[in-house]
């Protein structure tokens, strides 16, 4: 009974914490759910776009259901079934009604490690951490409007912030997109990431053999950091030394990994590349996806893009501001009128 009490306790406390970015997610989806009809309209070429998406930090997969409009986002993961000891495969579509159509014809590959997938009727973590964002991670879908089925969580343990692991996921998805629509001239490889997936976009393409550069057509970041420290110390200040301890000892983040600033002197000068800040973002300043932009113009990277969003933050960029997405739709709009074929 003291058990129980005490478990329920932490629970408690962690849903008071989660619920001022739960209040914020409830404004977003109002004004989400006014999405203008236009910016779902889809381009003339939109069969010949194939993406890669990379979600970011702590989301599954369907967290692309924001960026593909009416068509969302199809997620393979592996749910264990613990009555008799068994993995299985499924597959789960997630679609927004009122998502704007910003990517297209979203490539399907394996949810990522660091994302785990539940039954709340079978393999229920006993675990307040866990528990906690299990429910934030609930009322984030609700009042998004995503389904709430299967729940998720993070894996801390395997958790590397666009390190390693991360670059080797979406190298693996990348070439296995390439090798699916190499002999389909009708097909174009655009690849997206968003914040952590953003960053690790970069650092992959930037490790690319150059085989694979001719079947990229475009790459589409929004709010990449350029270090993983820089990003910690904007985030949380001079409290900056204990996360980053935290995440060394807890967590697969090593601060000797190569970061996207190093990365930035390998990234190839013949891909275009699109970036998409937001002024109001305090989670990933705009000065650090900048420093990523500075070091490719420096050396002579002449196909950069970007887009700065005046209303919007960092969680909110495809759903909040409805001037911002008139924006957000035009740029990559005009980006896919640009290079696809």
């Amino acid at each position: 009974m003291i058990k129980m009490i005490i478990w329920s306790s932490l629970a408690i406390i962690i849903i008071a914490l989660l619920s001022f970015p739960i209040l914020k997610y409830v404004k977003m989806y109002y004004r989400f759910r006014r999405t203008k009809p236009e910016l779902q309209e889809k381009i003339e070429k939109s069969e010949r776009i194939v993406t890669v998406f990379f979600q970011g930090h702590g989301a599954p997969r369907s967290q692309g259901a924001k960026y593909f409009g009416k068509d969302g986002i199809t997620a393979k993961y592996r749910l264990l079934i613990p009555e008799n000891d068994t993995i299985t495969p499924r597959e789960c579509k997630t679609s927004l009604q009122y998502a704007p159509q910003l990517l297209y014809n979203a490539y399907t590959y394996e949810e990522l490690t660091d994302i785990k997938h539940i039954l709340p009727s079978s393999n229920f973590p006993l675990n307040p951490i866990k528990i906690g964002c299990i429910i934030g991670n609930l009322f984030k879908s609700l009042f998004i409007g995503l389904p709430i089925t299967p729940l998720y969580y993070p894996v801390i343990e395997l958790d590397n912030i666009a390190g390693e692991e991360d670059i080797k996921q979406l190298n693996s998805a990348i070439y296995s997109c390439v090798h699916d629509y190499e002999n389909d001239n009708n097909k174009n490889v655009v690849v997206f990431g968003c914040s952590r997936g953003a960053s690790t976009v970069f650092s992959t393409v930037a490790l690319l053999h150059k085989v694979i550069h001719k079947h990229i057509k475009l790459v589409i970041l929004e709010a990449p950091f350029d270090t993983v420290p820089s990003a910690i110390e904007a985030r949380f200040g001079r409290l900056s030394p204990i996360i980053e301890y935290i995440l060394e000892t807890f967590t697969s983040y090593k601060k000797i990994q190569q970061s996207p600033l190093d990365l930035s002197l390998k990234f190839p000068l013949d891909i275009p590349v699109a970036f998409i800040m937001a002024k109001n973002d305090k989670i990933v300043p705009m000065s650090l996806t900048e420093n990523l932009i500075k070091s490719l113009r420096d050396r002579g990277h002449e196909k950069i893009h970007t887009l700065i969003l005046k209303n919007s933050c960092h969680v909110d960029m495809p759903l909040g501001d409805t001037q911002d997405q008139i924006e957000y739709k035009r740029f990559v709009d005009t980006l896919y009128n640009k290079y696809i074929y």
